[in-house]
C-alpha cells in the first residue's frame, strides 16, 4: 500500500485509490474509516489493527494513534504517533506529527512521567503493580508515584524492582533475569579474625578481609554459624534466592560471667557473735547486781552494830566480786567481737 496523506486535523491516512493493496487490509480500512467518521474511536482503531497486522505499513499506526487520541488516551497516542515516525521517518506529514506530539507531551507532563523498561534477556513481560503492560522494552508513560515491577521470562526466575516515577525526569529500569538454578552469594561484615563460620556444618575456609568474608551458595534455605573464643556464638537460619547477594551484619557479644554463688557466713563468726552479745548481757547483769549491793552496804553502814558492821563488809566484798566479774565478761565480749569482725572481714 501507498501512503496518501490528508489534512492532520482532517482525519485519518489511507490507501492510494490507484493501489490494489492486500483486499482485506483494504476493506478493515474501509470499515474503520466508516467507523471512525461515526466517532466510535475504539472500533475504529480495532480494524485498523486488524489491518495492520494483515499489512504491516505505517498508515495504519497513524490512523491507530489519531483513533487514540480522539478517545482522549494521550499516553497512549504519543506512544503511537512516536512508533509512526519510527517506522515512517521520511513521512510527508512528519512536521504535523511533531507539532501534535509536542502538545500531547507537554499537556501530560503535568502528571505523568516516562519510563523505560529494559530487561535482559529482553522480550519479558512486564507487570506495573500487578498489571500488564507488555514486553520488553517498555515505553510507557505512568503518573507520578512509586510502582512494583515484576519481569516475567520463561525459563527464569521473575526479576522485581522498584520503580519512582517523578516530575520532569525520565525513569529507565532494567530487569536482570537469572536462572532458577543461578549461585549466591553470602557476604558477613563484623567477624573477628578468629572466628571459625559453619555453613550448613561445613566450615568455610574464605580469608577475612577487614571483618568480611564472601563465598558462593546455592539458592535455598542454610544454616549460618559464627564463632570465636571467649564470644558468644553466633546462629542464622539464610533463605538465598537464585542469584541474590545475601549481606549480613554479625557481633559477636564477649560471653558474660556466670554470677558467683553467695558463701554462707561461716559458723565461727556466728558463734562468736552469739558469745559476744551473750557475755555483753551477763556482765551488764553483774555491774546491776554490783550496784545493788554497794546501795544496801551504805545502808547497813550507817548503823554502828557489830551486826550491821558484818554484813556492810560482807556486801561490800559481793559488790568488789561482781564488779570484777563483770569486767571480765566484758573483756570476753570484747574479745569475741574483734574475733567475729575479723571473720567477716575474711569472709
Amino acid at each position: 500500500m501507498a501512503v496518501a496523506v490528508a489534512l492532520f486535523a482532517g482525519t485519518l491516512l489511507g490507501p492510494g485509490l490507484s493501489m490494489a493493496g492486500h483486499p482485506e487490509a483494504r476493506r478493515l480500512y474501509v470499515d474503520g474509516e466508516k467507523l471512525f467518521v461515526a466517532k466510535q474511536w475504539d472500533g475504529a482503531m480495532a480494524k485498523f489493527t486488524a489491518a495492520y497486522a494483515i499489512d504491516p505499513v505505517p498508515i495504519f499506526l497513524f490512523n491507530i494513534a489519531k483513533c487514540l487520541q480522539k478517545a482522549g488516551r494521550d499516553t497512549e497516542a504519543i506512544d503511537g504517533f512516536e512508533r509512526y515516525l519510527e517506522e515512517a521517518p521520511k513521512a510527508t506529514n512528519r512536521d504535523a506529527v511533531d507539532r501534535v506530539l509536542h502538545h500531547l507531551r507537554k499537556k501530560v507532563s503535568a502528571s505523568h512521567g516516562r519510563a523505560l523498561i529494559r530487561s535482559s534477556p529482553s522480550g519479558a513481560n512486564v507487570f506495573l503493580d500487578g498489571r500488564e503492560v507488555g514486553a520488553t522494552p517498555v515505553r510507557t508513560w505512568m503518573t507520578f508515584g512509586r510502582y512494583r515491577v515484576r519481569g516475567r521470562l520463561k525459563g527464569f526466575t521473575d526479576a522485581e524492582e522498584w520503580l519512582v516515577i517523578e516530575r520532569g525526569k525520565r525513569a529507565s529500569l532494567s530487569l536482570k533475569f537469572v536462572a532458577p538454578d543461578a549461585p549466591g552469594h553470602i557476604e558477613i561484615t563484623g567477624v573477628p579474625p578468629d572466628a571459625t563460620i559453619t555453613f550448613d556444618g561445613v566450615q568455610i575456609k574464605a580469608q577475612i578481609r577487614d571483618g568480611t568474608v564472601r563465598w558462593q551458595a546455592s539458592p535455598g534455605h542454610h544454616e549460618l554459624t559464627v564463632t570465636a573464643t571467649g564470644r558468644d556464638p553466633y546462629r542464622a537460619k539464610i533463605a538465598l534466592k537464585p542469584g541474590q547477594l545475601r549481606q549480613i551484619g554479625v557481633a559477636l557479644e564477649p560471653i558474660r560471667a556466670l554470677p558467683q554463688p553467695s558463701k554462707a557466713f561461716p559458723a565461727e563468726g556466728w558463734a562468736l557473735s552469739v558469745l559476744s552479745v551473750v557475755a555483753v548481757g551477763v556482765g551488764t547483769g553483774l555491774i546491776v547486781a554490783a550496784n545493788n549491793a554497794g546501795v544496801e552496804a551504805r545502808q547497813y553502814g550507817a548503823t554502828a552494830s557489830n551486826r550491821t558492821q558484818a554484813r556492810y563488809d560482807q556486801l561490800k566484798r559481793e559488790g568488789q566480786s561482781l564488779e570484777v566479774g563483770a569486767g571480765i565478761t566484758y573483756g570476753i565480749a570484747a574479745a569475741a567481737t574483734l574475733s567475729a569482725l575479723a571473720v567477716a572481714i575474711s569472709f
